[in-house]
């Protein structure tokens, strides 16, 4: 009879052990194919960012190139009369456009990326904006456009004390873009930079010049200051 008990209960061990194999193995097998359902999610989310990807690298493709199709020329060629402080500029030293492509691709037509490009100057967030009026200025090839974009490029660059980029890019508006609604306040950007280079014989040469050219501009009394700053200044009034 014990002998009889105790082969039962070792069938039943071996029983209860058989059952609890089989129970592991279909929780193994659910895991299983639980992960393999994620997976194939993954791969289904992989693929479609890839295409995306795809069609990103396409665009930039096409952004990516050089739109200033215009022949160089010096000056003396594109601005009558050009005043002292500016004859020994050449279009070679003026900067060309930004046409490095933006970080993804972007739909927005020029002035939306320009208008993006204001937002982020009036942050004070002028080297992400100066990136945004580069690339706003190869989305739309019309000068008055083209003035503004090079016109706030040089603020960017005024703003972060960056004189010689500054005095570049207001030169490339005064000299390519003379037409320009943004000729005169470029011309007397030029006198307010040079001033804070300290050159203070380029920067009263630049706001006569503006005084001449513009004498009803809405900024004459501001490059009369400045011409009286100056004069104060080499009196030795700074130093009182």
């Amino acid at each position: 009879m014990k002998r009889q008990l105790i082969r039962k209960n070792r069938l039943f061990l071996t029983l209860l052990l058989f059952l609890f194999s089989g129970c592991v193995s279909t929780n193994l097998v659910q895991t299983m194919l639980t992960d393999i359902d994620r997976l194939k999610a993954d791969n289904a989310s992989l693929r479609k960012d890839l295409d995306e990807l795809s069609e990103e690298v396409d665009t930039l493709r096409l952004l990516a190139v050089d739109t200033d199709d215009s022949p160089e020329m010096s000056l003396e060629d594109s601005v009558e009369d050009i005043p002292d402080f500016l004859a020994d500029l050449t279009i070679e030293d003026l900067p060309e456009p930004d046409v490095s492509p933006p970080s993804r691709p972007t739909m927005l037509s020029g002035e939306e990326v320009y208008a993006s490009a204001q937002s982020l100057y009036a942050q004070s967030r002028f080297r992400e904006a100066y990136q945004a009026f580069s690339q706003a200025v190869i989305l739309d090839t019309d000068d008055e456009f083209q003035a503004r974009c090079y016109y706030w490029m040089g603020e960017c660059m005024y703003a972060q004390a960056a004189y010689q980029q500054a005095l570049d890019h207001f030169g490339r508006v005064f000299v390519h873009y003379g037409a320009s609604s943004k000729a005169a306040d470029a011309l007397l950007k030029i006198g307010f930079t040079y001033y804070e280079m300290k050159n203070y014989n380029g920067a009263r040469q630049a706001l006569d010049e503006f005084l001449r050219r513009f004498p009803d501009h809405r900024a004459v009394p501001l490059a009369n200051e400045r011409l009286n700053r100056m004069r104060y200044e080499e009196s030795g009034g700074a130093d009182d």
